[in-house]
């Protein structure tokens, strides 16, 4: 066991010891201050260097479509962030369109992936129509690349779709910030791209976009209240502790107030409290515009019981993730803490007026390398903790080891074949001491869709308990998102496969979630999920859960926002004891700094 918590550990290290030359390139590559020309003789610009660095991923031959677009969209993304620091709209515009037209021109195939990557950059996308004229800039840019055999980029021939020549930003920075068709700037080196045809009759108009126009006079007067307006509506982007290029740090404090009409989820004698809760945390970001990235948290919950149905708590909550990656591999590590004093389905004691105290410890870690341009192969390794407080329950400890190969046949959708090796055990008095698991599977991943993605796996699972003979079951994993709109998603989550109970037992575990999330306005976001699990006890105890949760968040700005939410719980065992409906209303003040 001392091994496999170390595992986490020691792959953060030796991550860190192998990222010498490339990590420290990538900062170096991304603390350009302006893209404008510095020095047309010699030095290159922000943009001709991402043009640079985006064609020779594009032509990188030993890797995948889909992970030659995720690299792309990192090197972009880090590219636009380092340029457009501290600069106002109308130069963030500029700078984007530009840096966006370079990408594009480098790389017309992944032209998408770059528009994507900029107008969801937060400096970008802060900015009402700013997505506009950087799809124009981009895919002008990627059509006169795709037309013209040989472009020249401040006088330097190069071979097309290597690099290209971009806009240069304008000298005013008096610019619209606004949607719409604009005629592309100058560009430097005698053979730049030629300017689309003139509209004649009959003819189309057609959309290009290299610079915003000058600004009308009467729009000047609004700029200072949309630009507070803006900030209203977008909370959380802007860290108040920058701490530097690369890292941020934020306080926060959540305020809450819960009416719970079943505490104890008992079928009778249903006692209810209102909760009241204080949560002061912190939150520490590193590695925004590098390879290697990665957070950490910590947050502590006051629970006081306001008709003392319980007695109060103190609760803490931590978690760390990292990530890093790279043309050839993908390394992530993550690791959650927290503690509870809450029933909910599984972890309560049926027709017992107690809350139960536990704490739950994960450790995650995973590789994946690519061998070709369409396979790769990923490993992993998985410890869970559960530690109950309240007498009458047992502590269970699982660890897992998933061992994956995928295949691309689509620039975009990868089919897996894997194998997970898992086990569950629980001290020696428990029902089933150690319970070993074996799932064979077969899946895929991807955007299957313009519209839809996620993955799954599907397969059979063998589980061995100590002196008793094997079980089986059909056994299957997945979630899929599904954008209905630009500002609605649904998420499918499903799964099915063998877990321990509460008191040791072997449960099979089968549930299924749908959740439906919108954005109103700027200031509103909704909420609702639906849940539904059935849990099959030894006999003769089988389960049927269902809970339903809407929200609604009122967005007050980047540091203030409220949430207030309705919960429903119902579950339906052939165990009356077991049986329970609970309802919860919520209000919950978060604060950020």
């Amino acid at each position: 066991m001392k091994c496999l918590l170390r595992a986490p550990a020691l792959m953060f290290f030796l991550t860190f010891l192998s990222m010498n030359v490339g990590f420290a390139a990538d900062n170096v590559a991304s603390s350009g201050d302006d893209p404008a020309l510095e020095d047309q003789a010699g030095k290159q610009t922000p943009a001709m260097a991402l043009a640079a660095e985006v064609s020779e991923i594009a032509n990188f031959k030993m890797m995948s479509h889909s992970k030659k677009e995720k690299r792309i969209a990192n090197a972009v993304r880090i590219a636009v962030v380092a340029a457009t620091a501290y600069k106002d709209q109308a130069e963030t515009v500029n700078i984007a369109a530009e840096l966006a037209a370079a990408a594009a021109a480098a790389a017309p195939p992944f032209t998408d992936a770059i528009i994507h990557a900029v107008s969801f950059t937060p400096a970008v996308a802060r900015i009402d129509g700013a997505s506009g004229q950087i799809q124009a800039a981009a895919d002008y840019a990627a059509a006169q690349t795709e037309k013209t055999p040989q472009v020249a980029v401040a006088g330097n021939a190069v071979e097309p779709g290597r690099t290209t020549a971009t806009p240069t930003p304008p000298s005013s920075a008096e610019n619209v910030v606004q949607a719409g068709p604009v005629e592309p700037a100058a560009v430097s080196g005698s053979q730049a791209p030629s300017a689309p045809p003139e509209k004649t009759a009959g003819s189309q108009p057609v959309e290009t976009a290299a610079t915003p126009p000058t600004i009308k006079e009467e729009t000047k007067a609004s700029i200072a209240e949309n630009e507070a307006e803006q900030d209203r509506s977008n909370p959380w982007t802007l860290p108040k502790i920058d701490l530097g290029n690369n890292a941020s740090l934020h306080f926060t404090a959540d305020l809450g107030a819960r009416y719970d009409d079943n505490i104890f989820l008992t079928r009778n004698g249903t006692v209810s409290d209102e909760i009241l809760t204080e949560t002061p945390g912190a939150v520490f970001q590193f590695g925004q515009n590098s390879l290697a990235n990665g957070s950490l948290s910590y947050e502590e919950s006051f629970l006081e019981y306001a008709h003392k149905s319980s007695s109060a708590q103190r609760l803490g909550t931590g978690t760390g993730d990292f990530g890093y990656g790279n043309e050839r591999l993908d390394l992530k590590a993550n690791a959650d803490y927290e503690q509870f004093a809450q029933n909910q389905e599984g972890f309560f004691i049926p027709g017992q007026n107690v809350v139960v105290r536990r704490d739950q410890l994960d450790v995650g870690s995973s590789a994946e390398v690519h061998f070709t341009e369409k396979t790769s192969a990923g490993v992993g390794a998985n410890y869970s903790d559960t530690h109950y407080q309240t007498p009458g329950l047992i502590d269970n400890k699982s660890y897992s080891w998933p061992v994956n190969l995928y295949y691309s046949i689509r620039p975009k959708v990868d089919l897996s074949a894997g194998f997970t090796q898992s086990e569950i055990k629980t001290p020696g008095s428990g029902p089933g001491s150690t319970q070993i698991n074996s799932y064979y599977n077969i899946g895929a991943r991807g955007d299957f869709t313009p519209k839809l993605s996620g993955g799954f796996s599907v397969g059979y699972t063998t589980s061995k308990i100590t002196q008793t003979s094997n079980t089986d079951l059909l056994a299957f994993n997945g979630n899929f998102s599904y954008e209905m709109s630009p500002k609605t998603n649904l998420t499918l989550t499903g799964s099915r496969n063998f877990t321990a109970g509460p008191q040791g037992e072997q449960l099979k575990n089968t549930s299924f979630s749908l959740t439906a999330s919108t954005a109103f306005s700027p200031r509103w976001q909704g909420n609702a999920t639906l849940g539904y699990q059935n849990i099959a006890y030894p006999a003769p105890r089988t389960d049927n859960y269902v809970e339903g949760d809407v929200s609604a968040t009122y967005i007050y700005s980047k540091n203030i926002s409220a949430t207030i939410s309705y919960d429903l719980r119902h579950n339906a065992s052939t165990v009356s004891t077991a049986e329970f409906l609970d309802n919860m209303l919520s209000l919950d003040v978060g604060l950020k700094y």
